[in-house]
């Protein structure tokens, strides 16, 4: 195989031979493919893993008739259908600014529509908002707020992946009693051989554009049995966000999530030992085929205090993520309100109990004023520290395990006896006899 001019099946970098490993290997994604595999796969040809090709149909020309817009302060890129602009960004509030015609390789093969509307998308943020009492009083507009959100499409790259499989192991059924004053431990080992074949569709990586970090909240959480053909007239109510992909990097990402899927299968077809150990495995990854999806998403962005805020509503299942600002000013007010108040308490029950000492006393007033204003102190400053523990996101990146759609079919499956032996040592216990 010409290894100069051949393209990695997982995510079209250049295949090199390593001698160090003795495979072909790619420097993208760190994949690597047997002399075999390589065979198999490219069958004397070189196959470039990734093709995205112009076609002329219809369908291809209706979506390049569309627009691109580029943000001028994010660099945010939108695709707009045919007649249709956007007025701001949904990234950071900017201003878009008209690019040149869309590229006919980035049209998206499959879309999942809104099914949470826009008025039930204002509904959600407002009852997530209204939990937090120290928010900016002009944070949510109690009329008009459905107006200001903006539903757009994010791409998500998603990868058909075909997997080879090879297991050997050791199992051990074990088998205990005791008789006697002996404990016994019947142990029958067998040699398992697993060998097949694995096919994953639709596996979500992590390469969502601008969004990334906010987003991987998300993945794995859209339903994808929703999942359709997508058609440039689904442009016509709702932008997407343009955004190429970096396939290596995205490739690493999908690999550790297949990688866990195939193993939990592998784990399965040997859970009737009692005990088992892997002497060697291979999980390898013969190709992968990219294509884009765009999934939905509500957007409410805006500027508060010189910094961009921004809430985010899935637009399928309605999960609400965001970061509610803080109100210093509200904070300050609500500070010095509970030191003056505590401070009258204290001064109050001191009154009352005199624990001060005598009013006649020298320096009463102030040493009894004094404990109050650092009692008062005290409680603002548990006050402001409660508080900024409560306003942090209200979301944490949670572990995407969705590995698509995947099945795998063993080819081979072999448990063949290898001996059995018998162990006794003096029980603990013993049994009468």
């Amino acid at each position: 195989m010409g290894s100069e001019n051949s393209k990695c099946p997982n995510c079209s970098g250049i295949l090199e031979y390593r001698a160090d490993y003795r495979k072909f290997g790619c420097k993208s994604c760190q994949s690597f493919f047997t002399d075999e595999q390589i065979r198999i796969m490219f069958k004397g040809k070189n196959r470039p893993g990734v093709s995205h090709q112009s076609s002329t149909d219809e369908r291809t020309e209706e979506f390049c008739r569309g627009s691109l817009y580029r943000c001028t302060e994010c660099g945010a890129e939108i695709v707009t259908a045919f007649g249709k602009k956007t007025e701001h960004c949904f990234f950071c509030g900017g201003t878009p600014e008209k690019q040149n015609e869309l590229p006919a390789d980035y049209i998206p093969e499959g879309i999942v529509p809104f099914e949470i509307t826009r008025e039930k998308a204002a509904e959600i943020i407002t009852e997530n908002t209204a939990l937090y009492r120290f928010r900016p009083s002009d944070l949510i507009p109690r009329e008009g707020l459905a107006d200001k959100l903006s539903g757009i499409y994010i791409p998500l790259w998603m990868a058909d992946c075909s997997v080879s499989v090879r297991m050997n192991g050791t199992g051990k059924s074990v088998k205990r009693w005791t008789h006697g004053a002996y404990s016994y431990t019947e142990t029958k080992e067998f040699a398992a051989e697993r060998k097949g074949d694995a096919e994953y569709f639709s596996v979500p990586s992590d390469a969502t554009g601008k969004l990334s970090g906010e987003l991987k909240y998300f993945l794995g959480d859209y339903n994808f049995s929703r999942l359709r053909k997508f058609e440039p007239s689904d442009l016509l109510t709702h932008p997407a966000e343009y955004s190429s992909a970096d396939t290596g990097e995205a490739f690493r990402y999908i690999r550790t999530k297949v990688t866990d899927s195939v193993r939990s299968a592998l784990e399965k077809s040997v859970s009737g030992y009692s005990e088992f150990s892997v002497q060697n495995e291979n999980i390898d990854i013969l190709g992968a085929e990219w294509n884009c999806a765009l999934v939905p998403v509500w957007f409410l962005t805006y500027n508060h205090c010189g910094r961009t805020v921004r809430f985010i509503v899935n637009g399928q299942n309605g999960k609400f993520v965001g970061k509610v600002p803080l109100s210093v000013k509200k904070l300050a007010v609500s500070g010095v309100l509970a030191a003056f108040g505590i401070t009258a308490v204290y001064r109050l029950a001191e009154l009352i109990t005199g624990f001060a000492g005598p009013a006649s006393e020298s320096g009463y007033f102030f040493r009894s004023t004094g404990i109050g204003i650092a009692a008062g102190l005290a409680a603002a400053a548990v006050l402001c520290f409660v508080v900024s523990r409560k306003y942090k996101p209200s979301f944490e990146a949670e572990t995407d395990t969705c590995a698509g759609d995947g099945e795998t079919s063993f080819t081979t499956k072999l448990d063949r006896y290898v001996r059995q032996y018998t162990t006794k040592v003096k029980a603990e216990n013993p049994e009468n006899s």
